[in-house]
C-alpha cells in the first residue's frame, strides 16, 4: 500500500490527486486494495499522495508553528511559575503529537473512523 502511494507522489508530485481521492488511486495501482483501506496508514504519504508535495510542506511548516508556539507557551509560563499551565502546556503538546503522528488522524478530518 505504501508502494502505491508513493508511485502516486511520483506520477503527480506537485498537485497530489485530491483531497479524499485515496479509493481512486488504489483502484488505479492496487485493486485488491480498494475495501480493505481508507488510507495508507502513514498521514506524511497521505497529504503528499492527495495534496502534493506543496501540500504535504504547508502541513509540515504548519505543524511546526503550533509545536514553536507551544513550547514557547510552556517555556513562559514556566518564567512565571505556573505549573498548572505547563501541565496543560504539556499535554497539548502529547496530544498534538499523538494525533500528529497517528495514521487515524487522516480518517478524523475526513470525518469517520473507517479503518479501525
Amino acid at each position: 500500500m505504501w508502494a502505491a502511494s508513493v508511485q502516486a507522489i511520483i506520477d503527480h508530485p506537485l498537485r497530489g490527486f485530491g483531497i479524499g481521492n485515496e479509493h481512486g488511486i488504489f483502484d488505479y495501482w492496487k485493486p485488491e486494495l480498494r475495501d480493505e483501506l481508507g488510507t495508507v496508514m502513514n498521514t506524511f504519504l497521505q497529504i503528499a499522495m492527495e495534496a502534493g508535495i506543496f501540500g504535504l510542506l504547508f502541513f509540515l511548516l504548519f505543524i511546526w508553528m503550533i509545536f514553536r508556539a507551544l513550547m514557547s507557551g510552556r517555556a513562559a509560563f514556566r518564567k512565571l511559575g505556573e505549573q498548572d499551565m505547563v501541565l496543560i502546556g504539556t499535554a497539548f503538546f502529547v496530544l498534538l503529537c499523538v494525533v500528529v503522528f497517528s495514521w487515524k488522524m487522516v480518517d478524523f478530518l475526513l470525518g469517520g473512523f473507517t479503518n479501525i
